[in-house]
């Protein structure tokens, strides 16, 4: 075990970006929750109604996403040894301010069709459940130190179990994050997402190589990615890009490109007219992923065109 003092490492921590915009956003988007909450406490149905009370005892978005989260989070026995009343106040610390909780609200809302109601976002999708709790995980893995490491992953482990997302808290996402259905996400810890990015179900950012330095992908801004995508290595996702179900990527892919199969790049520019007819499914035309261009060689960069080859750590004798 690893001793717990003050020369143990730290990490910088940023501060939180907020604006007049996002403050007056946030608090519009919680008057609307309360709204909701109030009018769901009113119900004749007490198995509806009976958790809404904390929620309209709260004052702020931030209040609201803490009472939620832990109270999920918190369990009378547990291996995480965290309980729900620490749970609340380490959300409370970490996510008050932070605008890219009320950006993912915002971002459910504009891009899912099923969601209906502020409420709904807040106190029953897991995938944003599982965002504000890995969120609260990376501010303590900043920290640094034993302890910090220590309730970093004991809330992964708890959301991994909870929620079936394995997100290291290593990772950084950007605010306006949508993560559809979320089941079977994995987020390894270098990798780093963009703002108003789109996950669905199934996909792994995923590391290469055994070095303790960047190995896993850097998504840009307003990217899609597919279910069951799966990205590999310190590669980057420029913004705009898409990637399709089931994909997989191991080299950089340019801003607005759609990545289908194995690394095989579909240009939009190179397609209006199906665009204009399907807009919604043109990349997953098989006519066009039988076209699609992969890249040469020469044209893009191995992560590892630089790199000596990973040392192979050493074992204890005997093993």
């Amino acid at each position: 075990m690893r001793p717990c003092n003050a020369t143990m490492r730290r990490r910088h921590r940023r501060p939180l970006a907020t604006t007049a915009a996002s403050d007056a956003r946030d608090a519009a988007l919680f008057q609307t929750l309360v709204s909701e909450a109030r009018e769901a406490s009113e119900c004749d149905d007490t198995t509806f109604s009976s958790g809404m009370d904390a929620l309209l005892a709260c004052e702020n978005l931030f209040e609201a996403v803490a009472e939620v989260v832990s109270a999920k989070l918190a369990r009378d026995v547990s291996d995480t040894r965290l309980p729900r009343a620490a749970l609340r106040a380490m959300f409370l610390e970490t996510l008050q301010g932070d605008e890219r909780v009320g950006a993912d609200v915002a971002a459910i809302l504009e891009r899912d069709p099923a969601a209906m109601t502020h409420l709904q976002c807040v106190a029953y999708f897991k995938g944003f459940h599982a965002i504000q709790a890995q969120r609260c995980a990376h501010a303590y893995w900043r920290r640094g130190g034993f302890e910090n490491d220590h309730v970093s992953f004991a809330l992964q482990d708890r959301v991994n179990e909870l929620f079936a997302v394995d997100a290291h808290p290593g990772a950084t996402i950007g605010g306006g994050c949508f993560m559809d259905h979320a089941t079977n996400v994995v987020i390894g810890e270098t990798a780093e997402i963009g703002r108003d990015c789109t996950i669905l179900h199934g996909v792994t950012l995923g590391g290469a190589g055994r070095a303790r330095a960047k190995r896993h992908p850097t998504v840009g801004d307003r990217v899609t990615i597919g279910a069951g995508a799966t990205i590999i290595g310190p590669i980057t996702v420029g913004d705009d890009a898409t990637v399709a179900a089931q994909a997989v990527v191991s080299v950089d892919v340019p801003p607005g490109v759609t990545v289908v199969e194995t690394n095989r790049f579909l240009y939009p520019s190179d397609h209006h007219d199906l665009q204009e007819r399907n807009p919604d499914l043109w990349q997953y035309d098989p006519v066009l992923h039988a076209q699609g261009d992969r890249p040469k060689r020469s044209d893009c960069k191995w992560p590892y065109d630089d790199d000596a080859p990973a040392a192979k750590p050493s074992l204890p004798e005997g093993i």
